[in-house]
């Protein structure tokens, strides 16, 4: 279990979840905070319709529905902005359109919307495969892991396309990610490793050097700054950009509402702490 997040009872958790829920699904503060997986409105629509599916209430599928609308379109005219100037178009994972991308993908998948855009992805797809290769070569840690986590959108597609670059990124990948020290980048990496060997079980291209990672392993990473203090910690109405959280000390800090080190994150461990 996350650290923190043992110390909470059952009710306690769901309670500190509504909370969340309530915060989350204002339509006030989703349109304050980007359309981002990691940080913005994505993260915000996943962790709502996981929340609805365990909550059974339809306000919260609701809120995630406006979202996701607007994510489509977001989408959409971005890909259209990628033609014709790709300069001034977001491709990352964190922060840009193969993360959003990855968000209307798995919820499609795991059957929370029924919508169809694969020919808007296949127009995304090469530029966002070349990141993928390009930043792994990269001398900085922050695109190397960029392009760790631009495989989580490349593992989506069922793709031949997505399939050689996939091959590709790990034959030149292996080495390179010995020698990398984050722990944020290998648990990412691990992840890779975990999720493509359960995908394409016949291919025999690692050589066992990572052990596998659960995606509870991942989330805990993620919200690692703060989830040891979700038990003393209560949550004050969001203003402005952030959510302002008040420990025991009465010292505050802002928190955004996403995945990462936010409330989005924090609500998906909780969750996962629930149902396993």
């Amino acid at each position: 279990m996350i650290s923190g997040f043992e110390k909470l009872t059952s009710d306690a958790k769901l309670a500190k979840l509504k909370e969340i829920a309530d915060i989350l699904s204002n339509t006030k503060w989703q349109n304050n905070v980007g359309r981002s997986l990691l940080y913005g409105s994505s993260g915000i629509a996943l962790f709502l319709m996981k929340y609805w599916k365990l909550s059974k209430n339809d306000r919260y599928y609701k809120a995630a529905s406006t979202i996701l609308v607007d994510s489509y379109d977001y989408l959409t005219h971005q890909t259209l902005l990628q033609i014709h100037k790709p300069q001034d178009v977001d491709l990352r994972f964190d922060t840009g359109l193969s993360g959003i991308a990855w968000s209307l993908m798995y919820l499609q998948k795991h059957k929370f919307i029924d919508c169809q855009f694969d020919d808007i992805l296949i127009t995304l797809d090469c530029h966002i495969f070349r990141l993928m290769i390009d930043g792994i070569h990269s001398k900085q840690i922050e695109e190397i892991r960029g392009a760790v986590e631009v495989t989580f959108y490349a593992l989506e597609r069922n793709t031949h396309l997505a399939r050689e670059y996939l091959a590709r990124f790990i034959r030149e990948s292996e080495s390179i990610m010995k020698g990398v020290e984050d722990r944020t980048t290998q648990l990412l990496y691990g992840y890779f490793y975990t999720q493509y060997t359960k995908k394409y079980p016949e291919q025999h291209i690692f050589n066992n050097t990572y052990s596998p990672v659960s995606f509870n392993e991942l989330l805990s990473e993620y919200d690692k700054k703060i989830s040891s203090l979700i038990d003393s910690v209560r949550i004050d109405f969001p203003y402005g950009n952030a959510s302002c959280w008040m420990l025991p000390s009465n010292h505050t800090f802002q928190l955004h509402p996403g995945i990462h080190n936010g409330l989005s994150g924090i609500g998906l461990s909780l969750m996962a702490g629930i149902v396993g």
